[in-house]
């Protein structure tokens, strides 16, 4: 998260910020340590995380750091069902590992402004309505307290900068045009 917050600070007027997966979690962070700096966050198929909550668990560490995992061992499919066999196989030959607290630590946030800043919720492997119930039911609090959240439904998998990059690309620059023009 530091190193999120630290290009915020090196970058001048407001920003969007974007945040993958699990990296959702840590620009939610960043938006928690720089609301007023912040003008937008974009979650694509992830979500904040809560205080005191890490960003994802259980994958397994060596020597500090977590490699990418083969999906389908992990029993996960679905993280890479959109992908073909050279997709697939080039994600995992280019993908870094993490620093292991970076996925275990728990997260800390403080600032109650972080709920001020609005958010697009890009769902790629599930759903606008699946994420409205999900949000509804209790199961992600820290979504549900943010003020203003536009749902955007992206259907093709969880990488859709990798298979479907022009159409991530709308949608990042809607949210940007849409925040310009709230400025």
């Amino acid at each position: 998260m530091d190193a999120v917050v630290a290009a915020i600070d090196a970058t001048e007027g407001p920003v969007l910020l974007v945040g993958h997966s699990a990296g959702s979690g840590i620009g939610h962070a960043a938006v928690d340590a720089r609301p007023d700096r912040v003008a937008r966050a974009v979650y694509v198929g992830g979500f904040p995380s809560e205080d005191g909550s890490a960003l994802l668990r259980g994958l397994p560490a060596e020597n500090g750091e977590v490699a990418m995992p083969d999906w389908k061992e992990v029993g996960e499919e679905a993280n890479v069902a959109d992908l073909d066999g050279p997709t697939l196989e080039r994600l995992y030959a280019e993908a870094i590992p993490v620093p292991e607290g970076v996925l275990s630590e728990p997260v800390r946030l403080h600032d109650p402004r972080r709920y001020d800043v609005p958010v697009t919720a890009v769902c790629p492997e599930y759903t606008a309505e699946q994420l409205r119930e999900w949000v509804a039911g209790g199961d992600l609090p820290e979504l549900a307290a943010v003020r203003d959240v536009e749902y955007v439904d992206l259907p093709g998998g969880h990488w859709p900068q990798l298979v479907q990059p022009e159409r991530l690309a709308r949608v990042l620059l809607d949210a940007a045009e849409r925040t310009a023009g709230t400025a």
